[in-house]
This record gives C-alpha cells, structure tokens and sequence, in this order.
C-alpha cells in the first residue's frame, strides 16, 4: 500500500501523509515507518528533509534528483542535478566543499512568497 501510495503523490510525502491515506484507508504510522525503513534499506526509496518539517519520501527512480524547498510555504521543487553543477563548482572551488543537494534541499523562497514580500535590500 505504501508504494502505491507514493506512486499516487505528485510530490515527495511525509509518512504521517502516508499513514492518514492520502485519501485511503489510514494506516498505522509505526509500520508506515518501518516499511519506509524496509523500502529504503532495499533502494525503492529514499528520504529527505526539507526545512523543519518531517522528512519526505520519495521512489527511486534513476538518479538522484535535488531539491530546493521553500522557508516560508514549504513548497518543493525537483531539480535535475545537472542544474545544480554550475552552483556546486563555484562552491567548490570557493570554499572547498563538495555539495550536494539530495538529503537536504536548498532552502529559501519559492517564486510566489518571494514575490509577497517584495524586493531583497
């Protein structure tokens, strides 16, 4: 059940999303986990955190995607992490480090709530 219901997300899900259905029959968020542990461990799927909130599981479907995810709405956003290179070299080359963005995403605002507060100073 946990599978189809990740095949039914449009985007990546909490397991307490999971465990309330997601429109289903709600399902015990203890075992929601240990499956999603289970899934994980075996490569069917994996986990991120986005901001405070609880971590998001995805499947696995070839490659790792990257994500930003927004401070303020919560909203996420795939990015393939060819798109990310250009950001991951100036970093690199900058301070030394090898970035990634696929556990935890890149975090600011998303297009719609940095339009609501207006211009940066």
């Amino acid at each position: 059940m946990i599978v189809h219901y990740l095949f039914d997300a449009d985007s990546p899900v909490s397991a307490q999303q999971i465990a309330t259905g997601l429109g289903r029959t709600p399902l015990d968020l203890a075992s929601v986990y240990r499956n999603l542990d289970t899934l994980e461990e075996h490569g069917v799927v994996r986990h991120f955190h986005a901001g405070h909130g609880a971590g998001r599981y995805v499947l696995v479907s070839g490659g790792e995607p990257e994500y930003l995810a927004c401070d303020r709405c919560g909203a996420i956003r795939e990015i393939d992490r060819r798109e990310l290179e250009p950001l991951r070299q100036a970093v690199r080359k900058r301070f030394g480090y090898a970035v990634g963005f696929t556990h935890f995403p890149m975090m600011g605002l998303c297009p719609r709530c940095a339009d609501r507060i207006g211009p940066a100073t």
